[in-house]
């Protein structure tokens, strides 16, 4: 899963870099009435700074469930192995470490979004629109390297879990199999005891008659 964060942390980070690049052409223009040419450029901002501002949420928030549901399953899996306390407690500390960033960076994209439509209807003025969505990038960019760290690990977890499962079951696999029937010992052979053999016996008369 970080690998696939990986690629989309950084087709992300280049989308909000076309927007505040975009962003800075509308700078000169944005004072302008509406009627007046050379409206190109921010009509060009407001596509990509709704669509990257969608696509940012929803990259935070891949990441959330994913880790809600990778923390779900390691609690639901790893009772009886030793260090099964010790894994949800890392799961939990892993959604400490992202989820404020991931929250706080949900939260200054939509406020960057919506700070954008007041300041070209000319309710706010442009620099805190520009302001607000230059704090929004660096803090998305500061949040995707945290989400890529703990992703990691969590990869890392799962694989340890996974070993821990399959040494289990092959433990009990090996503990149920039938133990093989002991060898009867042969009964103990009875010797039976020699007959002494009968000494011969001397003719009758045995000397000469």
């Amino acid at each position: 899963m970080h690998r696939i964060h990986g690629t989309l942390a950084a087709l992300n980070a280049a989308f909000l870099f076309v927007i505040l690049g975009t962003g800075v052409t509308c700078w000169g223009v944005s004072s302008l009435p509406y009627a007046a040419t050379g409206r190109e450029p921010i009509r060009l901002h407001l596509l990509v700074g709704f669509l990257g501002a969608i696509f940012t949420c929803l990259v935070h928030v891949l990441v959330m469930f994913y880790l809600i549901g990778t923390g779900i399953t390691i609690k639901d899996g790893v009772p009886g192995l030793p260090k099964a306390a010790e894994y949800i407690r890392l799961t939990k500390r892993f959604k400490g470490r992202s989820f404020p960033f991931a929250t706080m960076s949900i939260a200054f994209v939509v406020a960057a979004a919506v700070i954008g439509g007041g300041a070209h209807t000319h309710y706010l003025p442009g620099w805190v629109h520009g302001l607000v969505a230059t704090f929004a990038v660096l803090l998305n960019l500061v949040s995707f390297y945290f989400e890529f760290r703990v992703l990691r690990t969590n990869s890392e977890l799962i694989r340890e879990i996974d070993e821990a499962l399959h040494a289990r079951d092959a433990a009990r696999r090996v503990a149920a199999r039938p133990a093989a029937p002991a060898a009867t010992p042969a009964p103990p052979t009875s010797a039976t005891p020699a007959t002494p053999a009968t000494p011969a016996h001397a003719p009758p008369g045995g000397g000469n008659s």
